[in-house]
């Protein structure tokens, strides 16, 4: 009996949409989840299918949250007592599947080719810095000099075309990072810095429904959280400013499924086509990541463009994404607008 899991692509869609070369050697090759080979023989090919758009949809998750530079625009700490706040909208270029003929059995699973469908996935943020430990005179350099960073990440509620997406603890989420800086020179010599920083989004509840059949899909508990250090250069050309720089970033994520299926479809009975069969999905991914800035300074404001690349990673799935893969690198850019002392 064929589950045509429509509502999934409703969630998936508002959840990541709302907000190197391809290793496509792993695709569709790989074994089934333990959960999913271990759990009901009823769900085995939901469980699976599941599963795998998941591993293709966090990494994409954690890459347009984590983003390029710490402050757009901003590579040196900006001075003690000295601040900064911008906004920005960060995307990357990702690729999310086309979920419109969705077949799951009810049954054991089954390899499915998923075509890729390339959709910019974009979330606005607000950064602020302010200078915290001035930097030291030392053999012509400056040395030293301490920034702290935070961010607010912004998700509403939303409710659309029978979908709802919930954020039951608030709709923003407070992130902290700081910016150290390593030296200075005067003439044409690049100033370079580091920077840590932690963002996360907000808890997540989703849910979609059917009237015609009343089966319905609820994502529970989708946490989203990001790690990411930089190594920043900056140097600047008359009115232009540049910064580029690299570093890695660690995303983990993690969220609960509910399904109920009804009949026809269900042939099994109602508490054996409903409940929670898929708790505990879990991800973490380490990747790298390039950028580069271009920073113009108004007279009351500064108005930065980010471009950047996401490393590739390899992440097996039992189901084939055509076109791509889960794990594949992909392009990032940013726009922002900064006002302060430290500009």
């Amino acid at each position: 009996m064929r589950l045509k899991f429509r509502s999934g692509v409703a969630i998936a869609g508002l959840l990541v949409g709302a907000w190197a070369a391809p290793l496509r050697a792993q695709n569709g090759t790989g074994a089934l989840d333990p959960q999913c080979a271990g759990g009901s023989s009823t769900f085995q090919d939901v469980c699976q299918k599941a599963t795998d758009l998941y591993r293709q949809l966090a990494p994409q998750l954690g890459a347009v949250v984590a983003g390029g530079n710490a402050t757009l625009g901003q590579g040196t700490p900006l001075g003690l007592g000295r601040w900064t706040v911008g906004l920005r909208f960060h995307v990357i270029d990702g690729s999310v599947p086309d979920l419109s003929q969705f077949p799951a059995d009810t049954g054991a699973a089954k390899r499915t080719r998923f075509p890729l469908q390339e959709i910019p996935l974009p979330l606005p943020m607000v950064d602020g810095a302010v200078g915290v430990l001035p930097s030291l005179p030392f053999a012509g350099f400056s040395v030293g000099g301490l920034d702290a960073l935070v961010n607010v990440a912004y998700l509403p509620n939303v409710a659309r075309g029978g979908v709802t997406v919930r954020v039951p603890n608030g709709p923003l989420k407070l992130g902290y990072g700081a910016r150290l800086g390593i030296f200075d020179a005067p003439g044409p010599w690049p100033a370079l810095s580091a920077t840590w920083i932690r963002r996360d989004l907000p808890v997540v509840h989703a849910a979609a429904a059917f009237a015609a059949n009343s089966d319905r899909v609820e994502v529970e508990g989708l946490r989203a959280r990001t790690t990411a250090w930089r190594l920043v250069a900056s140097s600047s050309f008359g009115p232009l400013q540049l910064d580029a720089g690299g570093g890695q970033d660690r995303a983990s994520s993690e969220m609960n499924l509910y399904v109920a299926i009804q009949p026809p479809r269900c042939t099994y009975g109602p508490q054996s086509c409903s409940g929670r069969p898929f708790d505990g999905f879990a991800q973490k991914v380490t990747r790298s990541q390039l950028f580069a800035d271009a920073s113009v300074d108004m007279r009351w404001a500064t108005l930065t463009f980010e471009v950047g690349r996401v490393g590739a990673i390899a992440i097996p799935t039992f189901n084939e994404f055509v076109g791509g893969s889960a794990g594949d690198a992909s392009w990032e850019g940013a726009l922002g607008i900064r006002v302060g002392t430290g500009r």
